[in-house]
């Protein structure tokens, strides 16, 4: 995925595990011992959180590329402020976007992105966990953004 989004923009990027295991060996424990793809986890985000002095940002995602993880010099960001950011950005710099088009979350993303969404006065289009609630909306072109991760 990381490859083609880099090819097609034209990015400058460096891919730190291409490994492919159906096993998740290369997943260090979370905090329960469990072996999960919880992206916004400092522990099951360690490995990355090992070289994060090396790179302005780095990303980590889950299998199927709807959860992200991003850390900086810093640390892990925590995702929902990313995406409620993320919102905000897009609804301030994206003027050729319809008032009309709704802002879609999960039942599990932070409430601090419906505050970003009233603020706009843009309407929330809230689904149940699963990417898979916003295709259609992103799809027919009334929905400007789907966005989904756990409350931290």
């Amino acid at each position: 995925m990381w490859q083609a989004l880099a090819a097609h923009y034209k990015l400058n990027i460096e891919v730190v595990n291409t490994a492919i295991d159906p096993a998740f060996a290369f997943m260090p424990p979370d905090h329960d011992g469990k072996i999960r793809m919880d992206c916004s986890s400092s522990a099951a985000m360690a490995n990355l959180l090992t070289i994060k002095d090396r790179f302005d940002i780095a990303f980590g995602n889950d299998p199927d590329a709807d959860r992200h993880g991003i850390v900086d010099a810093n640390g892990l960001m925590n995702p929902n402020h990313f995406l409620a950011v993320c919102v905000d950005y897009l609804i301030t710099h994206r003027p050729e976007w319809a008032a009309t088009l709704k802002v879609g979350k999960t039942l599990v993303s932070s409430s601090m992105i419906d505050r970003v969404v009233a603020s706009h006065e843009r309407e929330l289009y809230e689904v149940p966990v699963g990417f898979k609630w916003f295709v259609d909306g992103l799809h027919e072109g009334w929905l400007a953004f789907g966005g989904e991760e756990r409350r931290c």
